[in-house]
């Protein structure tokens, strides 16, 4: 009795589909575009996003409601997104959280407009996170642990000489490798980690900037103040006001 409720559906849902002259993309189509992501292939993306929306009457009717439909369309292409750069090599963690910080972020969304954005920062976020793992397979594992720990404690006040004995080389052979690898100071790295960090809680977040400069370890709220400014340009409380959930408001 069951199978005989789906065979209808499915034949309601195929009458829809040439009544609305509804199809889906091909395979090869849909491959491309998150084979593109999952190999950080930046501008066949921009040429993908600019021949086609990815909520157009190809994706197929999920929903009557138009807004969840994309919603729902949305969250299967994070999914894959996720599960194609994981096959890839990209760190399973790392992905997964990316894709549960943007489903709950379609959650949030309200407008189509707004969910063609956000799937387009998802698809091109996916795709640096994939560039950024090719470029570190070449670096030294020395490093590499070194910024795992740097990620792992961007919440305190990090000391260089903490980092070299934690990794078990000396502080100069950690500066040479950072200038080497990364063109960079360790220093630098690091508050550019930080302030990276700090900009996605202001747009996302109501945290306080105190709260948030006690947060990452900085040793006074003027301090952070100074390095964020030096590194985006502006400060906090600008940064806020022009990014603030902007993309929820846009579209």
């Amino acid at each position: 009795m069951e199978g005989n409720n789906e065979q209808k559906m499915l034949a309601e849902q195929q009458f829809l589909n040439r009544e609305y002259n509804i199809s889906h993309p091909t395979y090869d189509s849909e491959l491309a575009f998150y084979t593109a992501v999952s190999e950080g292939n930046i501008e066949l993306l921009e040429e993908l996003y600019s021949e086609n929306s990815f909520y157009d009457k190809e994706r197929g009717v999920l929903s009557v409601d138009a807004v969840r439909n994309s919603r729902y369309h949305l969250i299967v292409s994070v999914s894959l997104i996720c599960r194609f750069c994981i096959e890839k090599g990209l760190d399973e963690q790392k992905a997964y959280g990316l894709s549960d910080v943007y489903i709950r972020k379609a959650d949030e969304t309200s407008t189509i407009g707004q969910l063609s954005k956000l799937h387009r920062k998802v698809a091109f976020e996916f795709a640096n996170e994939m560039i950024l793992l090719k470029k570190s397979n070449t670096i030294p594992k020395n490093l590499r642990i070194a910024l795992d720990y740097i990620y792992d404690h961007l919440n305190e006040k990090i000391d260089i000489l903490d980092i070299a004995d934690y990794v078990a080389i000396s502080e100069s052979q950690l500066r040479r490798d950072f200038k080497k690898y990364l063109s960079m100071t360790p220093s630098a790295f690091i508050n550019h980690k930080k302030i990276e960090y700090a900009q996605n809680r202001l747009v996302y977040s109501d945290i306080s900037y105190v709260d948030l400069a006690n947060d990452l370890g900085f040793a006074s709220h003027s301090h952070f103040i100074k390095i964020f400014k030096q590194y985006a340009g502006m400060t906090p409380a600008e940064y806020r006001n022009k990014k603030y959930r902007k993309h929820f408001i846009d579209g």
